[in-house]
């Protein structure tokens, strides 16, 4: 995917100001208005903020194509020169809706027939495949045909925005969510705002005040359609951890504690001494903890590099040899024998229980740069952690993600400190 792309969110008529207000104040860029609609710049981010932040508009799209189509073959070959192969992985479902409007094209289902043609003919050839099966994660395709020109655009939001999340039973309303945030938003609702309406109903109007006055981001209770797509939703294993994982190193941190770790009589906050005892005994045995893990990390990996399994296969004798090999002392035990190694075998770590001990490696690096600074709350540092790991997701790699907050690949030195290991 580019680093920018242009975006389209439709809103009711009479919305766009306020919209237009939301999209600059998270960062938008390049935003035009039109009725019933804005279009915008951003880079991978922007689909997550506007999805996630954005009160007043009804969904964000992300376009593909925008081109003449006054014939069918003009249609089918616009959105055949779209590179879907970079979009939809081969196991792809991909719907196709969309709308026609004083265009030669007139037929709607006629166009979903040709764009879903196109598409088709497009991955079978890219993915060298015969067969779409269309059993993977789901892709909405939307077009738009408006005086012959057409707009092919990727649905990233999937319901609606105005269905927030929040009500546990759908029903019928006078009122969207997102109109009535406008109107929230038109009559100036502030943190210290005292708000009434009479005719509440199911409080539409009175939730959507309620959460602009508590800046909540109407998003949050909610999943988008993007967050499966290829590319978005594919975070590595050992890297999905790194942003609750590094939440942890504050727990214990001296100044922290002192918030919160007090008496539950005397409101006495917790010892120095005390502190430094729990540090230490988190520390005992960690050289054993960390060998019997490491030796069931590497057991794990010789299973999956075998090209074949010998029908002869003696699993006991296979794995004394592959631990022996690499200087495992009979003292130390891998922490899981092959006979009951579940998360290699059924658990969905297979090849993968290295995992845990990388994502730590992570985190502690990642706290490290905080440390580093003499503040372990470091607002700058804090920044770049937001900006490079927690808003791209799994849009870029994930070394280059953490190397780009970081300014180097992570270093196991803070991971052996924290384990007392050096």
């Amino acid at each position: 995917m580019p680093a920018k792309f242009e975006l389209i969110a439709p809103c009711f008529f009479g919305c766009e100001s306020t919209a237009k207000f939301e999209l600059t104040r998270i960062g938008a860029e390049n935003i035009r208005v039109d009725d019933g609609r804005l279009s915008f710049a951003g880079g991978a981010e922007m689909i997550a903020a506007a999805n996630l932040n954005l009160r007043t508009v009804e969904r964000v799209m992300l376009l593909l194509a925008r081109y003449r189509a006054a014939t069918f073959d003009d249609l089918f070959d616009g959105v055949y020169d779209i590179p879907w192969e970079e979009l939809l992985p081969a196991d792809a479902a991909f719907p196709v809706t969309g709308s026609s409007l004083n265009s030669q094209l007139s037929s709607v289902p006629a166009c979903q027939s040709i764009i879903k043609k196109a598409v088709v003919k497009r991955l079978m050839a890219k993915h060298h495949t015969s067969v779409l099966p269309e059993t993977g994660a789901e892709y909405k395709i939307r077009f738009m045909l408006r005086k012959d020109q057409c707009e092919i655009m990727l649905d990233t939001t999937g319901d609606g925005l105005h269905k927030r999340g929040y009500r546990r039973n759908a029903m019928e309303a006078p009122i969207r969510e997102t109109l009535a945030a406008t109107i929230a938003d038109l009559g100036r609702v502030r943190r210290d705002s005292l708000v009434e309406d009479p005719f509440c109903g199911s409080g539409t109007l009175l939730i959507e005040a309620a959460q602009k006055a508590m800046n909540i981001a109407p998003g949050l209770k909610r999943r988008f359609a993007a967050v499966h797509y290829s590319g978005v939703s594919g975070v590595p294993r050992d890297f999905v951890e790194l942003p609750s994982q590094v939440m942890e190193h504050w727990v214990f941190e001296p100044e922290v504690l002192k918030v919160y770790a007090k008496h539950y009589q005397t409101g006495e906050v917790i010892p120095a001494e005390l502190i430094e005892k729990l540090d230490k005994s988190g520390k005992y045995g960690q050289g054993f903890a960390t060998t019997e893990y490491l030796a069931a990390s590497y057991l794990d990996m010789d299973y999956h590099v075998l090209k074949e399994i010998p029908a002869d296969l003696d699993i006991e004798k296979f794995e004394a040899k592959v631990l022996g090999d690499r200087g495992l002392i009979r003292q130390i035990p891998s922490r899981y024998r092959s006979t009951y190694f579940g998360h290699t075998m059924e658990g969905g770590y297979t090849a993968g229980y290295y995992s845990y001990i990388w994502a730590e490696v992570l985190d502690c690096d990642a706290f490290q740069a905080y440390k580093e600074t003499g503040n372990i709350f470091n607002p700058e540092v804090a920044s770049k952690f937001r900006k490079y790991v927690l808003t791209p997701g799994g849009i870029d790699d994930a070394m280059d993600m953490y190397v780009n907050f970081r300014g180097k690949q992570p270093s196991i030195d803070p991971l052996l400190e924290n384990r007392g290991l050096k």
